[in-house]
Order: C-alpha cells, then sequence, then structure tokens
C-alpha cells in the first residue's frame, strides 16, 4: 500500500523525518524502505477516524489498527496479510516509537507482539545419499548419452538452486 494519500502536514513530516533518521542511524535497505510504508499506512488509518495528531492515540487505537491488519487484504498474493507481513508493521511502529522517545515525543501506547513465524519443515530435505542416488540413476535415464547429460545438467541446476 506505497500510495495511500496523507492530507496531515504533520504526519507527512512525521514520515520524512523517520525516514531520515532510519538512514541516519545506519538501518538496512530494507528498513529504510518499507518502514516508512508501513507507517504511511498506520498514517493514513488514522486520518481515515479522524484522528489529527498522535497525542489522542489510546492503546486501543493501535489494537484496533493491528486487528485491521489481521483482516486486511494481500493485495500481491491474495489472501490475508502473512505472519511475517504483519511483523513488519508491528516493527515498524515500534521503530517509530523508538524514534518519538529519542526526540522527546510522547511514544504511543502499543503492547502488541510480534506473531510467531513457522519454522521450515525440515523433514523433507533430500539427503546427500538420496541426491547421489538421483545423479546415479540420471547417468543411466535415457539410451542416448545425450538425453543422460541433459537430465543430469539439469537435475545439477535444480540441486545448485536449492530446489
Amino acid at each position: 500500500m506505497k500510495k495511500l494519500p496523507l492530507h496531515n502536514r504533520t504526519y507527512k513530516a512525521l514520515l520524512l523525518s523517520f525516514k531520515e533518521w532510519l538512514g541516519i542511524l545506519g538501518y538496512g535497505a530494507t528498513t529504510v524502505k518499507y518502514s516508512p510504508i508501513h507507517l504511511r499506512e498506520f498514517f493514513h488509518w488514522l486520518e481515515c477516524r479522524g484522528h489529527s495528531g498522535l497525542n489522542n492515540i489510546m492503546r486501543k487505537d493501535v489494537t484496533a489498527y493491528y486487528e485491521y491488519l489481521k483482516q486486511r487484504p494481500n493485495e500481491s498474493y491474495g489472501g490475508a496479510l502473512s505472519n511475517a507481513s504483519l511483523n513488519s508493521h508491528i516493527s515498524a511502529i515500534k521503530r517509530f516509537n523508538e524514534y518519538l522517545k529519542k526526540h522527546n515525543t510522547r511514544p504511543l501506547p502499543i503492547h502488541l507482539r510480534l506473531e510467531k513465524l513457522e519454522k521450515l519443515d525440515t523433514t523433507d530435505i533430500v539427503s546427500q545419499e538420496e541426491i547421489r542416488e538421483m545423479f546415479e540413476a540420471a547417468e543411466h535415464s535415457d539410451i542416448m548419452r545425450h538425453g543422460c547429460l541433459r537430465d543430469m545438467a539439469a537435475l545439477g541446476g535444480l540441486y545448485s538452486c536449492g530446489l
């Protein structure tokens, strides 16, 4: 949601200053790029609910925003936002809170926890012995030698890419 309009001058100024602050502190390029985008969405949501400044934001407002994010459709892939995406939004707001504290401004009343991410199921990983067996099978996969070489090359490409 990169192109959400902001009309509030305070929100616009905070967004620019926050982005500069992230860059000055040496945050990674991804954080510097996406944290302001997530914060822009939060500010847009606040504007739509009549909040003209940060001083009157209550814990229930931040919680309501989080509930909105859980229900918001994912524009890129369909369905709801993933836990990783929810965590990115929460992290951006927490970073913004750090920014507010460092600039002697009242922080937002947030008490949100990051969502647990699903762990990779390592039971489906192919063993080295199984890989060796696949390469041996590829050596005899076709009557013609060039067919075997083709199969071994395809298998090598898949293996080297981690597929």
